[in-house]
């Protein structure tokens, strides 16, 4: 008669099935007593797993500490629509580090495994001598290969970004991203570029109305020296009287809103603004101008078509 084999205990390592079929255990780990988790299709195979009694993970890889959740940030994955996603802090610079994945377990157990290792983000470990190419330099030799191998990748068919399929995914990530204030710091970096460009006369982007076109021909017919689109700060300004320090603007009715013909409430719709804010926008636009020592004066679309030859002079007998 053979041995009577030990019998498995189900209610010590807490065996258990869930709705879907699949059977889960736990065990104890030998080396650092921490509680592993297994999980299987099949009852005598679970069972079999648990009765081997090996090591953990961690330890057999040669962690031994075991992961402290009181010294990181709490991991808490979050679904955003499109992927898993959650942050954890770089060691050194102290900025937040976004790290994604499919599944929400592998977000977590790649987080856990970057905090033991401390591992950096992808500035600080491609500073200085970590950058694997510290203080060298392409030849001449490996620039033509380089180039020529990327010659035709990623163009036409070959870009990703072909496939209306990717250029969607991509879209809805971005808008869950700028939504979410995650990318607030890249809204500023455009902002201040943009800005830096209006300021240089880089970006001009008022179109020139047929209106101001008349104007410009009338007023350079009568031997005054102007500048269009004259920049102050990040405004443009129809025309500067160079000779006289004096600034106009001509206003469209629709455009800003006449107050003559709309109400304060009109919502705009090319614009996107109600009336009153139009208004706003320019009595700022005055202010400005006038607070950098301009002489400032606006004509009006419904004025110019009546006389504009009028309209000009008044400005000319001011002068």
């Amino acid at each position: 008669m053979g041995k009577n084999k030990k019998r498995f205990d189900l209610e010590k390592h807490k065996v258990s099935q869930e709705k879907d079929g699949t059977w889960i255990g736990f065990r104890i780990c030998p080396k650092c007593k921490k509680e592993i988790k297994h999980i299987c299709s099949d009852l005598s195979k679970l069972k079999s797993t648990i009765n081997k009694n090996k090591q953990c993970v961690e330890c057999t890889m040669g962690r031994i500490k075991p992961y402290d959740e009181s010294k990181y940030k709490k991991i808490e994955p979050k679904f955003d629509g499109v992927i898993w996603c959650d942050y954890r802090i770089c060691p050194e610079c102290k900025e937040e580090i976004k790290h994604t994945s499919h599944k929400p377990y592998l977000l977590t157990r790649n987080i856990r495994d970057a905090n033991r290792e401390n591992r950096l983000c992808i500035k600080c470990s491609m500073t200085g001598e970590r950058n694997h190419f510290f203080g060298k330099k392409h030849s001449e030799e490996s620039k033509n290969k380089n180039s020529i191998s990327r010659t035709g990748k990623g163009c036409g068919e070959n870009n990703s970004m072909n496939d209306p399929e990717n250029r969607k995914k991509v879209s809805d990530a971005l808008k869950i991203e700028y939504d979410s204030g995650r990318l607030d710091f890249l809204k500023k970096i455009q902002k201040d570029t943009m800005i830096k460009r209006h300021m240089n006369g880089e970006y001009i982007s008022k179109p020139i109305s047929s209106y101001e076109i008349k104007i410009k021909s009338i007023l350079e017919g009568l031997g005054y020296n102007l500048e269009t689109q004259f920049p102050i700060n990040t405004l443009r300004y129809d025309f500067l009287l160079k000779d006289y320090n004096v600034i106009i603007e001509f206003n469209g009715d629709y455009w800003h809103c006449n107050p003559e013909k709309y109400e304060s409430n009109y919502f705009n719709k090319k614009k996107n603004k109600l009336a009153h804010e139009l208004w706003e926008n320019d009595k700022i636009k005055k202010e400005l101008a006038i607070e950098n020592g301009y002489k400032f004066f606006t004509i009006w679309e419904k004025d110019f078509k009546k006389n504009n030859q009028e309209e000009i002079n008044k400005i000319i007998s001011l002068l």
